[in-house]
């Protein structure tokens, strides 16, 4: 009788499991429905500011100037020179001295320097060697040249006298000129002064 109720048992036993095992290997298998679509929601600003496309920044490259360039400096005004006026002199000295210029002077006992008006005044040099002319000028006391284009191989002049007038002064220089056309001496002289003649008679006289 026990005998008999434990096969009994364990039989029911075994088609218990036998019948799970076949449940679970007969269970259906699920099927994946598809996901409803999701409603798409407006962008936010956030995701705006987001998604806009950031400008890449494009570094400037410099220009470079050909191998042969060079600089050209601005141009700059040009000053404009200012004429200089020498200050009025008589007697201008141009040369260098040399041996031959030693003795080179005015003779001032045969020169007039104080003459009446109408009267042609002299003007008396020494000579020096090597000299081929002379050159002669004749100008008034504030610089204003009468004559300068007196040349001679003399050493001695008369000037016209028209060219003088009484109140005002004047003056004369000379140098000597070498075969090659240079001056070779500073240049020597005398100024001159012509007076009213108040006796027709009696000249004024020169440096003598």
């Amino acid at each position: 009788m026990k005998k008999t109720y434990r096969v009994w048992v364990g039989l029911l036993l075994f088609s218990l499991l036998a019948s799970a095992c076949t449940q679970e290997e007969t269970l259906p298998t699920l099927i994946p429905t598809a996901v409803p679509p999701t409603e798409e929601m407006p962008p936010t600003a956030e995701s705006a500011v987001e998604s806009v496309p950031t400008a890449t920044a494009t570094q400037r490259v410099r220009p470079t100037f050909p191998p042969t360039f060079t600089p050209t400096p601005a141009p700059t005004d040009t000053p404009t020179a200012t004429q200089v006026f020498p200050s009025p002199t008589l007697f201008i000295q141009y040369a260098t001295p040399n041996p031959a210029c030693n003795t080179f002077d005015t003779i001032f006992e045969q020169s007039d320097y104080e003459f009446a008006v109408g009267v042609s005044p002299r003007a008396t040099w020494r000579a020096v060697e090597g000299a081929q002319l002379y050159r002669l000028i004749l100008k008034e006391s504030n610089g204003r040249i009468i004559n300068d284009q007196i040349y001679l191989a003399e050493t001695t002049y008369t000037f016209p006298a028209d060219l003088f007038e009484v109140g005002r002064s004047y003056g004369w220089e000379v140098y000597p000129i070498n075969a090659q056309g240079d001056q070779m001496c500073f240049a020597v002289g005398l100024e001159m002064f012509p007076q009213r003649q108040l006796f027709p008679n009696q000249p004024l006289g020169s440096g003598g």
